[in-house]
């Protein structure tokens, strides 16, 4: 058996690898795909910087359905059909995106059904608006978050709720008014808030009617 000096077997399998990249047309990130073999000891390989190990010359051997005696004759040049690697890198890429594109298309649909609950909750809150007679009395924004959900079965918060209530507004199905300054929740901070209605008389002549708050002064400002 011929004995091959180190610095003369990391020169062949340069060489060789230089043969596999040429016939494949593969990259170097390629390859390491393809091999499952770090790009940086395919690089060490490549440039005779890097002592080749068994492990990763039978994980080349393998991708290149290569006997190992074919890949350690260093006095026979390869010859490899450049289309099955074609064929086996995009195998693997395919495979390799799969989890990738099932999760985009569950997030997209997440995003889909989540904007039909959107709109959904909104027409029945228009609808709601246009033809119930909830508006006659007016109602804060928290009164009307508890009151949809324990009579209307809907759940929505102030801020989704104030910005679908702005469009009835637009059209004029509603209006909306600003309570007194020394209208106060809590003991120490007043905070002036907004109520929705359809009647303004009724606000003006009976602020009281706003349920679960009591009024300062028996008046609105306008």
């Amino acid at each position: 058996m011929i004995k091959i000096q180190k610095h003369e077997l990391s020169k062949a399998v340069s060489q060789r690898m230089d043969e596999i990249l040429s016939l494949t047309k593969l990259s170097i990130q390629q390859l390491s795909n393809l091999t499952d073999i770090n790009t940086r000891s395919l690089n060490g390989y490549h440039w005779g910087t890097l002592p080749i190990s068994l492990e990763s010359t039978l994980k080349i051997c393998a991708a290149l359905s290569l006997d190992l005696d074919t890949f350690c004759d260093f006095n026979k040049k390869l010859s490899l059909k450049k289309q099955r690697f074609t064929t086996v890198t995009t195998t693997k890429k395919e495979k390799a995106e799969r989890p990738l594109d099932r999760e985009a298309e569950a997030i997209q649909l997440q995003q889909r059904e989540k904007k039909e609950k959107d709109r959904i909750l909104r027409d029945q809150i228009i609808t709601l608006v246009r033809t119930s007679d909830y508006f006659l009395c007016p109602h804060t924004l928290s009164q009307m978050v508890l009151d949809f959900e324990k009579y209307y079965h809907l759940n929505i918060n102030e801020q989704r709720l104030q910005a679908i209530l702005q469009r009835c507004i637009a059209e004029g199905t509603i209006k909306r008014q600003t309570t007194p300054w020394d209208y106060g929740i809590g003991y120490y901070l007043p905070k002036r808030t907004w109520v929705y209605f359809k009647n303004k008389k009724d606000l003006l002549n009976d602020p009281k009617k706003i349920a679960g708050y009591d009024w300062i002064r028996n008046s609105i400002v306008v």
